[in-house]
């Protein structure tokens, strides 16, 4: 009887230990936590929760989904395990399984008393958190109408989306999830409608702001306007990188340069942030700083078609013709229908003296629509 009180004690410091991890933020560790509490008591299903939780956290998801499992074996009656589980097989495109389980939970209503308590209350964020019943069955239906909808069975999908939203009282993310599966159904008026609803309910909502962006630029810019704090407070990457992206394609160069820093500042590795603004720098005239960076967006991707492009383009503008045939070269490797790359390259290669191999490409861009190739033809093939 001692050595099994002893053992309890020791597992339950692993899982103290291992739910302190999980506060901090350090997901790993604290599943070596968990583990080392089963090791010696395997019959606490909470254990087995909160590993669950961590997984999640790291977006282990296979992980998080046998942890649950274990959970539920001893607790069959464990809610939050169960809806959990359910998340799980949705991330894991499993969604005829996810509706099934969450089908059984929509049924039972959260009738368990004692699994009430223990939903998300170690949280990965660390908050002590019981769920309202309401907010639970606002789950049910949102992850059920997402799981329908990637199914491509939009009513069902919709009722669910719908049936969440309303429960929650129109809560923020409830309404940016429907906006989302709105927009992927291609009925953008809607998707809109419920993203300014969102921003409504929460200033602050940076998905319904980002999504808000792509599908109406102008409606967003005007938020932003009118809410001019969250200009200066923004931290969320991608919301700056889509502001630029806007800035970009109103010409704003100067605008989209400063938008494209901000998000760059975050996460300095973007190769597609990297190389809007680069082009950016080249619509600037700041033809160095934009060589420079498509250059590192070269060495980053390995590979980039469009990179190659731009970087065949500001090579031509800063007059160095071989690097830039070069880069064209690459690139044309891949896209033999562009016609503007072939008339740069033909003039690149005038530039050089090579007036039988600039000829080629000239021809090549007339014959594929570029009116601009008829009067360097003239000049430098028919002499």
């Amino acid at each position: 009887m001692q050595n099994r009180k002893q053992s309890e004690e020791i597992a339950n410091k692993f899982y103290q230990s291992g739910l302190q991890l999980q506060r901090s933020g350090h997901f790993i560790e604290s599943t070596s936590a968990f583990d080392s509490s089963v090791h010696y008591n395997p019959q606490v299903a909470d254990v087995y929760f909160s590993q669950g939780s961590s997984y999640e956290a790291i977006d282990d998801f296979a992980r998080a989904l046998y942890a649950y499992e274990k959970a539920i074996d001893l607790q069959p009656v464990f809610e939050g395990a169960l809806f959990r589980r359910a998340v799980c097989l949705y991330k894991l495109n499993l969604h005829e399984d996810c509706i099934a389980q969450l089908n059984s939970l929509i049924a039972s209503n959260g009738s368990s008393e004692e699994t009430k308590a223990i939903f998300y209350r170690y949280s990965p964020s660390g908050e002590v958190n019981i769920t309202a019943d309401n907010q639970l069955n606002a789950e049910y239906y949102l992850y059920r109408g997402l799981a329908f909808a990637a199914l491509q069975q939009e009513q069902a999908g919709m009722r669910d989306l719908d049936s969440a939203v309303s429960i929650s009282g129109g809560a923020s993310d409830y309404l940016v999830n429907r906006g989302l599966a709105l927009q992927k159904l291609g009925r953008e008026s809607k998707a809109i409608a419920d993203y300014e609803a969102a921003l409504v309910k929460n200033p602050d909502n940076q998905t319904a702001l980002i999504n808000l962006f792509t599908l109406d630029a102008a409606r967003a810019r005007k938020y932003l306007k009118k809410n001019e704090n969250i200009v200066t407070e923004i931290m969320v990457p991608e919301l700056l990188a889509q502001m630029g992206f806007d800035a970009h394609n109103r010409e704003q160069y100067d605008e989209a340069i400063n938008y494209y820093s901000r998000a760059l500042e975050i996460v300095p590795s973007d190769p597609d942030w990297l190389m809007n603004r680069a082009i950016c720098y080249g619509k600037v005239g700041l033809l160095e700083k934009a060589e420079d960076e498509l250059l590192r967006v070269v060495s980053l991707s390995g590979f980039s078609e469009k990179a190659y492009l731009h970087l065949a383009n500001i090579l031509f503008l800063e007059e160095k013709y071989e690097d830039a045939i070069s880069f064209y070269n690459l690139y044309l490797a891949i896209d033999i229908n562009y016609g503007t790359a072939y008339f740069n390259r033909g003039i690149a290669l005038s530039k050089t003296g090579e007036t039988d191999e600039a000829c080629k490409d000239l021809m090549k861009a007339g014959r594929l629509g570029v009116k601009e190739a008829v009067k360097p033809i003239e000049s430098i093939c028919n002499n």
